[in-house]
């Protein structure tokens, strides 16, 4: 692995600490550097299969939920439990990214 591949998931893993912390201000550092050179490292999985949205979705994040959506994240991506972010924010009772999310996905189409 090169050292360019090493600092890309270096990012994407700082993208879905900073997801979960539901930290906004430290998530967009790497969102922007990942949107400007490895685009699909937005939805690259931690061990149990969860994207950076699904941990935004589950700390209750709006603000990161919008943020990784408006980037490209995949609303339909399911972790290795079969979850996907809208189950995350159900499950743990944030309604308001729910309630994103479910339109998002309305407004959507699944990948084939």
């Amino acid at each position: 692995m090169s050292s360019n591949d090493d600092h890309a998931n270096n990012l994407a893993a700082a993208l879905r600490e900073a997801a979960a912390s539901g930290d906004l201000a430290r998530l967009m550092g790497p969102l922007r550097a990942l949107v400007a050179t490895h685009k699909d490292l937005i939805n690259a999985r931690d061990d149990k299969g969860q994207t950076a949205l699904m941990k935004a979705a589950q700390s209750g994040s709006l603000d990161c939920v919008n943020a990784l959506a408006m980037a490209g994240a995949d609303l339909w991506a399911d972790d290795k439990d079969g979850k996907g972010a809208l189950k995350h924010a159900l499950v743990s009772c944030h309604a308001d990214c729910a309630t994103y999310l479910m339109d998002m996905l309305q407004h959507s189409t699944p990948p084939e």
